[in-house]
């Protein structure tokens, strides 16, 4: 997964896959996600994406975006770059692809709520990459 177009309205991601980490790589055809063909989609700037498959076997995408507000001086961002997530599920020749069709980030989702099992970091503070680790320190 690429992110590509900077970090603006030009913000997308591409997927590229090869059968070795050294290339060659093939791109897919179009962006995964995308909103710089669409000023009227409520979240823009979609990008900087990852993929996680939940503990269910479901995948989902995690991302970047904004929720431009619109002012007598342009579009502005107070929230600044939020993190959205999207459900997403893998054509038949293996590439992923938004659940709900297109490359638009959704607004609302239905994701798997199902609790994952919790790691050491939050049953046991002794462990060598417990707490310190994942939360604020003194």
């Amino acid at each position: 997964m690429l992110a590509e177009g900077g970090t603006g309205v030009e913000h997308g991601v591409l997927v590229a896959r090869s059968r070795a980490v050294t290339g060659p790589y093939e791109f897919d055809s179009r962006p995964l996600l995308t909103t710089r063909d669409d000023p009227s989609v409520p979240l823009q700037k979609a990008g900087h994406a990852e993929l996680v498959e939940t503990p269910g076997g479901e995948w989902v995408m995690s991302h970047l975006a904004a929720r431009p507000l619109r002012t007598p001086d342009g579009p502005r961002c107070p929230l600044g770059r939020e993190t959205a997530i999207q459900a997403v599920t893998w054509d038949e020749a293996g590439r992923p692809r938004l659940r709900q069709g297109g490359r638009h980030p959704a607004v609302e989702v239905d994701v798997p709520t199902e609790p994952a099992e919790p790691g050491p970091w939050l049953t046991d503070p002794d462990e060598p990459l417990g707490r310190p680790w994942s939360t604020l320190r003194g």
